[in-house]
């Protein structure tokens, strides 16, 4: 039987971060739906954006390219009590923000062109689909995820190769039929996460991994045909529309999704936050942004003397300044090198891993003091490949037919993980934030200086999204913020 829509798979949000689902806000208005945005494919670099239309170009990661090298034998399956365990609050917190550290390492400003070098992605996002699908991990595959997690363990516990490999009896059309839990985050903020899990109509997938899934929240798979492309990725796009109540309406392309994928995973964040206290639209002005080479552009820079709290944490000046949103434990954080340039905002990138942390120990032993705040509205989108991110961290293996071990989620030999792929895109102004990201990844077979008191944002900084618990939503860099108004739409394209 093959399901006609999709399960939606909800769960990862409130069991490893502590938050709930919400689905609709404004950023205004929390009852109201917020602007639409659209998202679909894009490619390895960040991408260009339109201030009217901020449409990021359609180039989707291509097809896996065949393996001609020979297939290994399948090793042995692991037991069903040799699953890691889910990541806690704090697992997650460290993970989201070594993830962040390892992707701006790869972004390298003082390699871009200045007015192509903004840069936004979901942390959040890339970490509940990489935890699916490393509970499906075993041996030193999965080790090289439970150091990346915190998780130090013998994941691998061998066991009976027939044991329990089939797949688990569907469940009937009705239970097909697409549902979202929806309930409101207080405040000004609403946010929408969740998991999609897709498999082949002829690839095994283990029962006890599918038990486990159940277990903790996450849900059935939903069958699909790969080879009839098309019906395959209007599922999925629909259930990506359901999640974020309608601000991606497309998440994967049809050359991601040819034969011969045979598991994929897809995740999918959005974030709509009002400002803990509104910037007064007459007080914006055009004012001068310094690129990373120097050149002034105009830039549209929100102004306010206000209570806030703000810390210098290294002696060439570089300030972090927190800017609450109204719902309780949600707040940005911005980073603002001392020194003007690409290398100082290098620096300051290549310290997020060791040093995020005790920035917002700083900011939270702090008190809020009057702070002149000039900080660029800005919308940001971009799309790349995490891969190279993923193997500066160690995690290499699973990238290979021969060493990948998925022994956990099937029985098949020679799987990998090939393509994965992670857009995001952001908008910032007077009222608050709205942010929206998706990552999808496939599993295929083998044949496959300043004023103390103030914070004048108007040259290249770095922005981190932290909700409770100060995981990482959603981090960047501005390096030549657009000027979006009341009318512009977040909308990218994979």
């Amino acid at each position: 039987m093959k399901f006609k829509t999709p399960l939606l798979f909800t769960g990862i949000l409130a069991a490893s971060a502590g938050l709930y689902f919400a689905a609709e806000s404004q950023i205004s208005s929390p009852e109201e739906p917020v602007v639409e945005s659209e998202v679909s494919s894009a490619d390895t670099e960040a991408v260009s954006k339109d201030v009217a239309e901020t449409d990021l170009p359609n180039t989707a990661p291509t097809a896996p390219t065949p393996d001609s090298a020979p297939e290994p034998e399948a090793p042995t399956v692991a037991t069903p009590d040799a699953f890691p365990d889910m990541l806690t609050p704090d697992q997650q917190r460290t993970a989201t923000i070594s993830l962040a550290s390892a992707i701006f390492r790869q972004s390298d400003p003082t390699d871009l062109s200045p007015t192509a070098a903004d840069l936004t992605f979901a942390p959040a996002s890339l970490t509940d689909a990489l935890q699916v699908l490393w509970w499906g991990t075993r041996g030193e595959t999965a080790d090289e995820f439970a150091d990346w997690f915190s998780q130090y363990a013998d994941w691998y516990a061998g066991g009976d190769p027939e044991a329990e490999v089939t797949l688990s009896a569907p469940a009937g059309d009705d239970a097909s039929v697409a549902t979202v839990d929806k309930a409101s985050l207080g405040g000004g903020v609403a946010m929408g996460r969740g998991v999609g899990l897709w498999v082949d109509d002829e690839f095994q997938v283990r029962a006890d991994y599918l038990d486990l899934l159940k277990d903790r929240g996450v849900g059935n798979l939903v069958e699909l045909d790969w080879s009839k492309t098309a019906d395959a990725v209007a599922i999925i796009d629909d259930w990506g529309k359901e999640v974020t109540n309608g601000r991606i309406n497309s998440l994967v392309s049809p050359e991601s999704l040819n034969p011969p994928v045979g598991f994929a995973v897809t995740s999918a964040v959005h974030l709509a936050a009002t400002w803990a206290q509104s910037f007064d639209p007459k007080r914006t002005e055009i004012a001068d942004f310094s690129l990373l080479d120097g050149e002034l552009i105009p830039a549209s820079f929100l102004r306010d003397n206000r209570s806030l709290r703000m810390v210098s944490v290294h002696e060439d000046g570089t300030k972090v300044v927190e800017i609450p949103f109204s719902g309780a434990g949600f707040r940005m954080i911005a980073v603002l090198p001392g020194r003007e340039g690409a290398k100082a905002l290098r620096k300051v990138e290549r310290q997020v891993g060791e040093q995020f942390e005790m920035w917002v120990s700083e900011i939270d032993s702090s008190e809020p003091r009057e702070i002149r705040l000039r900080f660029p509205k800005f919308v940001v989108g971009s799309g790349f490949n995490p891969r190279p991110a993923l193997e500066s961290m160690g995690i290499t293996k699973v990238f290979d037919h021969n060493e990948a071990d998925f022994t956990g989620l099937s029985p098949i030999g020679g799987l990998r993980l090939d393509m994965i792929h992670h857009q995001a895109a952001v908008r910032l102004d007077e009222t608050g934030v709205e942010a929206v990201a998706t990552t999808a990844a496939t599993v295929v077979p083998k044949t496959v200086t300043s004023d103390p008191n103030t914070f004048d944002a108007s040259r290249p900084f770095n922005y981190f999204m932290l909700g409770p618990g100060n995981s990482v939503l959603f981090a960047g860099r501005v390096a030549a913020p657009e000027m979006p108004d009341a009318s512009d739409m977040i909308e990218t394209r994979v």
